[in-house]
């Protein structure tokens, strides 16, 4: 998502970050400021992230997606 795209995004939105990526999450748009959007990702983490550092997220309507954890050896 570009600048434009991101200044869009209102509460309640439904993105997905990384999509290509075994790291993948889907959220929810919880708080919305004029530099950033803070996020509820569907595997129970909140994150913040700058308008201008959105390029990794899109916005998504489809089923909820959650990272491939990786089991420690």
């Amino acid at each position: 998502m570009n600048l434009t795209e991101a200044k869009k995004v209102k509460v309640g939105d439904r993105v997905l970050i990384w999509a290509e990526s075994p790291d993948a999450c889907t959220g929810t748009a919880i708080e919305v400021g004029y530099n950033a959007v803070k996020f509820e990702w569907d595997d129970g983490q909140i994150g913040v992230i700058h308008l201008k550092d959105m390029a990794n997220v899109t916005r998504h309507r489809g089923e909820r997606i959650t990272p491939v954890l990786k089991a420690s050896s």
